[in-house]
């Protein structure tokens, strides 16, 4: 059911009176607009001189962000020892010395390493340790790993865990892009490192003037040599250019501010400040109830007309419940039936109405269960449920039927919480404010 044009004229009382009850709909929010001092670390970057020293230095010490340093990836073989056990040791330090020998004269050390070490994780990967960590491997061993040669073992290394055969398995160079490359982008890293001390001491007098002096900010420009900046009007929740900033709208609407004084310095980003001051201020207001009566006559107009093919739908469904064929009473309403099989994940179904043919109940006696659902367009369904037919179970671990039909009953009750709420919301006078 699609929602019919209606023309007629209301009365001023249902306007005024919907004007009335919906008054929080047209007001106009509160607005501000601010005069503000900007301090920004880039700004006094950019006037910050930098030798070429200093940008080389930079980029030697942060060669790192410029390119991959070298990988190395390992392989290690452990034969365990005990350092107690001397008779022991010396026995491992045999064997360690032994498999490395047999390596050297050609055998995988990927197959000795799965046969032979005593590492359980690693072994199943023939060592495989990936790639060399420092932070992760005793210092024996990264010194020893990165003093190796791609394919070559070492000698056995000891630790508190035994003797390691180590095999260098992947060598990466180190890659860097070369200074000349960029040393523009160094530069400017150098200039911003340089004015940090600048930024911070500046904000500090920032703050200094901006309280010494609470109802101006031209003191606090003239010496730091800023420039008062302003914004246009904007609202506790929206606003333009520095006034997108969230902080920015709730500093400049709290008590201080808006009583006339300046703001204490606002943080940005880390790397900007600024105090605000109060320019302009345009209080809350209803809009005239002439300026908003096309638009009130407009929604009324939309509402009425739900509201018929909502009642007519109502009508449908209860002669169908009365026993009354679906076709009969749709032709009563010059409309069209079309009969639909349909799966929980049919396409082409609008949702509301699929989500509203699973919600209805099952058919008993063959006889039909109707439903009706509004799509978000505002026209109606009107639907009649005959059959239900369940689906097959294709689950042939008890365990993994037992889990789903957990997860689906989990679902089912929040989506049956979910329309009671629903229908609570539409039972009751709940009014939803829009903050502009």
């Amino acid at each position: 059911l699609v929602p019919k044009p209606v023309t007629r004229s209301f009365r001023d009382e249902e306007v005024k009176g919907y004007y009335e009850s919906h008054i929080a709909d047209f007001r106009t929010a509160e607005k501000v607009a601010v005069d503000y001092l900007s301090l920004s670390l880039d700004e006094i970057a950019a006037k910050t001189g930098v030798s070429d020293e200093e940008v080389r230095k930079l980029y030697e010490e942060q060669k790192s962000s410029y390119g991959t340093a070298e990988r190395r990836k390992i392989s290690h073989i452990l034969i365990s020892a005990d350092p107690s056990d001397p008779k022991g040791d010396q026995t491992a330090l045999d064997k360690a010395v032994n498999i490395r020998e047999r390596i050297q004269k050609g055998e995988d050390f990927a197959v000795l390493a799965k046969s032979l070490s005593d590492d359980q994780v690693s072994s199943k990967a023939g060592g495989d340790l990936g790639y060399l960590n420092r932070d992760a491997l005793d210092p024996a061993l990264s010194n020893v790993a990165e003093k190796l040669t791609a394919g070559e073992v070492s000698s056995p290394v000891k630790t508190s865990f035994g003797y390691h055969l180590v095999k260098l398995t992947e060598w990466v160079p180190a890659a860097y892009k070369p200074f000349e490359q960029v040393k523009d982008e160094v530069r400017v890293q150098a200039q911003k490192n340089k004015a940090e001390t600048s930024f911070y001491q500046k904000g500090q007098k920032l703050a200094e003037l901006t309280f010494e002096h609470p109802d101006t900010l031209e003191v606090a420009a003239s010496e730091l040599g800023l420039k008062v900046q302003r914004t246009d009007l904007f609202t506790r929740s929206k606003g333009e250019g520095l006034a997108d900033e969230e902080s920015v709208r709730k500093t400049a609407f709290s008590e201080d501010v808006m009583a006339g004084k300046n703001s204490e310095p606002l943080e940005i980003d880390d790397e900007k400040a600024v105090v605000l001051r109060v320019r302009d201020h345009e209080p809350a207001s209803d809009k005239p109830f002439e300026q908003v009566r096309p638009e009130i006559e407009s929604t009324l107009r939309k509402k009425e007309a739900q509201d018929q093919i909502s009642q007519t739908a109502q009508e449908m469904v209860a002669g169908i419940g009365k026993g009354k064929a679906l076709t009969e009473i749709a032709k009563e309403q010059s409309l069209s039936v079309t009969e639909i099989k349909l799966k929980r994940t049919s396409e082409g179904t609008p949702f509301a109405l699929l989500k509203a043919i699973f919600e209805t109940s099952r058919p008993a006696s063959d006889k039909p269960v109707p439903g009706e659902v509004a799509d978000a367009e505002g026209s109606r369904f009107v639907f009649a449920v005959i059959s239900v037919k369940d689906g097959a179970s294709d689950f042939k671990d008890p365990k993994e039927k037992e889990s789903t039909t957990e997860y689906l009953e989990r679902g089912y009750g929040q989506l049956e919480f979910q329309t009671f709420v629903e229908r609570l919301r539409e039972l009751s006078d709940v009014e939803v404010l829009k903050a502009e």
